[in-house]
């Protein structure tokens, strides 16, 4: 048996970018026309997807209970960034949390280094800062919940 290189990449040159505009079309189109801001510093991108609520049905006349699919919740997350409160991404994140654009729905893009893109509209949550001791980088979180589904375009 020969072994096969793997098809796994690392998440180096990941980008997160946002932008305080909503396309005019919610599919690949509409987010390109967008300008989005590149957010600095970022750490962290956890996962973010379709989590479905599991709906039962219990008939009186079987023993099985029948599973079906009810509303979606496209996922919220907590991204972790190193504190850069002038970076021009990060300004638009703190507006968006408590700030000029705090009811503002946002655009946001995650663009791996594959040339692969996600796109999903959000409202920004929170923006929190934490020092965690002396020998630390002073972070931050940015708390997301996304509103509708992600938009996958796949790498030219």
């Amino acid at each position: 048996m020969t072994a096969s290189a793997s098809l796994v990449v690392t998440g180096t040159g990941t980008t997160y970018s946002v932008s305080a505009s909503l396309p005019a079309t919610y599919d690949q189109a509409g987010f390109e026309a967008l300008t989005f801001t590149d957010v600095a510093e970022v750490v962290s991108i956890p996962s973010v997807g379709p989590v479905f609520e599991q709906v039962d049905h219990k008939a009186l006349d079987r023993r099985n209970v029948v599973k079906r699919k009810g509303t979606v919740d496209y996922g919220s997350t907590d991204m972790g960034l190193g504190w850069s409160p002038t970076d021009a991404g990060q300004v638009l994140l703190i507006a968006g949390a408590d700030g000029a654009n705090v009811d503002q729905v946002y655009s946001h893009k995650i663009e791996y280094p594959t040339g692969d893109v996600k796109y999903f509209t959000s409202q920004i949550f929170s923006y929190t800062t934490e020092v965690a001791d002396t020998d630390s980088i002073i972070g931050s979180t940015v708390s997301i919940s996304l509103d509708n589904t992600i938009i996958d375009v796949a790498a030219p």
